[in-house]
């Protein structure tokens, strides 16, 4: 069985903030919850056998950040960078990643991170699903069997166990709390080095010019702040009776200038 895994790279945390996120501009680092969603499918091949491919949207810099994925023991990784996909909200990332995936032909599941640390909006999984047209799940603790036509999945919610039984192919967002990535081998980081890497261009999908980068973005990021972090704690907690604005809006202020 063919998975696919969907990796994002963010920019480092410790990296200053701008108007918006200039992917070019910034070191990044692999999402840390989709290195989870990797280990998970990297589980179920040696569990099932099967075949995987790293997809990710970014820059040509990018291509580092996927040699790492290629030492933990992915089988390929493929790269889908254009200029056209520059400030594609999750929509448009979600477009351009269902159109990757569909390029690479049929395959039994994707998995994903549940959300990724810079934007955690959690909803690129998701719309890849509902473009490719197949179900999904999100909040994946653990993954219990796979078969040619089906897959059993484990999830909680805030007071219960579940467990679901998908037909595939799906698509799985998996929780951090799922399991411990590996760490690549020397000889899994000497064989990434020499692997290539496929880069496919927007021409190369099949995609709507429409509905990828800015232009094609619903949502639009104005501006973004670095906020400062300050461990000064509040020990006390108070509840409001009634509604009460302009006491509210004194506690609001006041905390925000701790």
């Amino acid at each position: 069985m063919k998975i696919v895994v969907c990796i994002k790279q963010v920019p480092d945390i410790h990296a200053s903030a701008d108007s918006e996120f200039d992917r070019e501009a910034y070191h990044l680092l692999n999402n840390p919850n989709d290195l989870n969603a990797l280990e998970e499918a990297l589980r179920l091949k040696e569990q099932y056998g099967g075949h995987i491919t790293c997809l990710s949207m970014g820059p040509r810099k990018c291509e580092e950040q996927l040699r790492e994925l290629l030492g933990m023991g992915a089988d390929e990784a493929v790269l889908l960078s254009s200029p056209q996909f520059a400030g594609s909200d999750t929509y448009a990332t979600s477009c351009i990643l269902a159109a990757g995936i569909q390029k690479l032909g049929s395959f039994g599941i994707v998995i994903t991170g549940e959300q990724s640390v810079d934007g955690e909006t959690g909803q690129v999984g998701p719309g890849i699903a509902e473009l490719l047209g197949i179900p999904h799940i999100i909040g994946v603790e653990k993954i219990n069997a796979l078969h040619p036509q089906s897959v059993l999945i484990e999830k909680a919610d805030e007071e219960s166990r579940l467990v679901v039984k998908l037909p595939t192919p799906a698509l799985l967002a998996v929780r951090k709390s799922c399991n411990t990535p590996r760490i690549p081998s020397i000889r899994g980081r000497i064989a990434a080095a020499r692997a290539e890497i496929t880069i496919w261009s927007a021409e190369d999908l099949p995609l709507n010019s429409a509905n990828v980068g800015k232009s094609g973005s619903p949502t639009q990021v104005l501006h973004t702040v670095n906020c400062e972090k300050n461990h000064q704690r509040v020990n006390s907690t108070k509840f409001f009776d009634e509604c009460n604005p302009s006491e509210f809006m004194e506690v609001v202020s006041h905390v925000l200038q701790l």
